[in-house]
């Protein structure tokens, strides 16, 4: 069976930055993928190549076996592919309900709708009339997931479910996953938090300074793989040997990425955390949702 997605040797540039070396990886339909590595490992990159948000400097994008090289980022979209971006990029001054029908703009057909939208994100409905920009930082992002759904996407690419959020609000929102399978799309999600997205993915790929470190199944995996493959250099590189893991990665901080143990990002912004106790995104369980096409930074 042909993946629904193929990246090919991609290579990718921020200006005279090279952020991605030959990057490959295929995602069947509806599994749910894993993209971890640490900051900057390029992982924001890669969604934005195949969102269309930046052009792969070399290397193929197949959506459902067709070249989508040529295609722009809005043409992506009528074709299935929604990004959510790093940051939810809401528009703060439109309603929440407004934000949603953007996400409607294409009018690609599907089973989603504002009123199952507000069905899996029980919390939204109410502040339907509120300005986005006044709500917390779990209610935003249960608007962006819910605005990239109102685009029916066939495959959700999720940059940073968790970044800047309570460990709960983040729980939960993961456990919308499954429900966004069950409705017929395929997942790529990106994150630093390892445990939370090895506990949902059917694969996982770890991205180290822009080049694929380490893939397989998350059961199989052994924790220093994935440590090493997370923090450490690549020993394969032609004309460069194997090096030490870098001497600031302490051995707490490796144990801390490992499957099963929440990792809290280092820069939550206080504003966002305080808004996070248990409640912030009450009914956000069993959710499902992405955000629109939009921006993505480097990853």
């Amino acid at each position: 069976m042909t993946p629904l997605l193929e990246v090919e040797g991609v290579d990718a540039h921020h200006g005279d930055l090279q952020a991605l070396f030959g990057v490959s990886l295929a995602v069947e339909e509806g599994r749910t993928v894993a993209v971890i590595g640490a900051n900057g490992a390029g992982k924001s990159t890669l969604l934005a190549v195949v969102a269309g948000a930046l052009p792969a400097t070399s290397g193929t994008v197949r959506f459902a076996g067709a070249d989508v090289a040529g295609v722009p980022g809005h043409r992506r979209v009528d074709e299935g592919i929604t990004l959510v971006p790093e940051g939810r990029r809401l528009f703060p001054s439109l309603s929440v309900e407004e934000n949603l029908l953007v996400g409607a703009f294409r009018n690609r057909p599907g089973p989603w709708t504002l009123e199952r939208v507000y069905d899996l994100f029980p919390l939204l409905r109410p502040l339907a009339a509120r300005a986005a920009g006044t709500l917390s930082g779990g209610e935003q992002q249960a608007v962006a997931i819910g605005r990239g759904l109102m685009s029916n996407p066939r495959l959700l690419l999720l940059d940073e479910v968790s970044l800047g959020l309570a460990p709960l609000v983040v729980q939960q929102l993961y456990a919308a996953l499954g429900t966004i399978v069950e409705s017929g799309c395929t997942v790529v999600v990106v994150e630093q938090d390892v445990g939370q997205a090895l506990g949902v993915a059917d694969q996982v790929w770890c991205l180290l300074e822009g080049r694929v470190s380490l893939s397989g199944v998350p059961a199989d995996l052994e924790a220093e793989a994935v440590t090493r493959a997370y923090f450490g250099v690549l020993a394969d590189r032609p004309g460069e040997g194997s090096s030490a893991q870098p001497a600031d990665v302490s051995l707490a901080a490796a144990a801390a990425i490992l499957p099963g143990t929440a990792v809290v990002d280092d820069a939550v912004d206080a504003g966002t955390t305080a808004d996070g106790p248990v409640g912030t995104v009450p009914g956000v369980a069993g959710a499902s949702g992405s955000a629109a096409g939009a921006d993505a930074g480097q990853g």
